[in-house]
């Protein structure tokens, strides 16, 4: 072979191993998952599954609370929170509010961790979950990061993003109405029982007050009818209002 013929020989060479090169870094990540997969997938499917199952709970737990995980300096002896006190509007914001099921769901999630006994054939670390809510219009979605450690043997594989998950519910549409009452109390000066019926009438829901203790209301806002969802949304919040 002549001298032109081995340049030409070492430069295709050379081109099939840098190809070669190429084409391993770029889908090096899919083959690692590919291969993973089977000791990961048990693992993920647990962890979500554990993170659907939670979200009623959570839901219904921080709709109960009037909004809070760990009720607030101003609540009543039984724990429900004041939204107005004193001639002071105290209800939280939807972001305070947002931030409160986050930090429901990130301990319940994490309570999984109790589960991985049942991976004997694995070694399962959990990190701490970090939660983001957003409250929507007749939903709440919650992203979900779960960092995760497998070992199998002397491989070790990870999991974090979890992705959105998305419940459907009318929570929204309870803490605009509570906001709707506070402004009627404002604006009237009074409790407007009348106006509570109109706001239940309107939006398909029951109120019940309760008068505990004197110059405290506690309202109950519920669902009259739930065909789609296990728990029956309540919720519950106290005014302080002078007759």
């Amino acid at each position: 072979m002549n001298k032109k013929g081995q340049v030409t020989l070492f430069v295709i060479i050379a081109i099939v191993i840098v190809v070669l090169g190429f084409s391993f870094f770029m889908f090096k990540d899919k083959l690692f998952l590919k291969s993973s997969n089977i000791h990961t997938e048990e693992v993920s499917t647990f962890v979500q599954n554990c993170i659907e199952k939670s979200l009623p709970i959570v839901i219904n737990e921080i709709a109960e609370s009037g909004g809070y995980f760990f009720s607030p300096k101003y609540s009543t002896e039984s724990g429900t929170p004041y939204y107005y006190f004193n001639n002071y509007d105290l209800s939280p914001s939807l972001e305070q509010i947002e931030s409160e099921l986050s930090e429901n769901l990130e301990v319940l999630v994490s309570l999984c961790a109790e589960g991985s006994q049942n991976f004997t054939d694995l070694k399962v670390e959990f990190e701490e979950a970090n939660v983001f809510s957003k409250i929507e219009d007749n939903k709440i979605l919650f992203s979900v990061e779960y960092p995760v450690n497998i070992t199998k043997e002397e491989n070790t594989y990870f999991l974090k993003d979890f992705g959105t998950f998305e419940q459907n519910t009318e929570f929204k549409k309870f803490y605009d109405i509570s906001q709707k009452i506070i402004l009627s109390i404002q604006q009237e000066n009074s409790l407007c029982m009348s106006c509570f019926s109109n706001f239940a009438l309107e939006n398909d829901l029951s109120i019940n007050i309760e008068n505990p203790y004197n110059q405290t209301f506690i309202f109950s806002l519920q669902e009259r009818n739930n065909l789609q969802n296990k728990f029956q949304l309540k919720f519950k919040f106290a005014i302080e209002y002078e007759n």
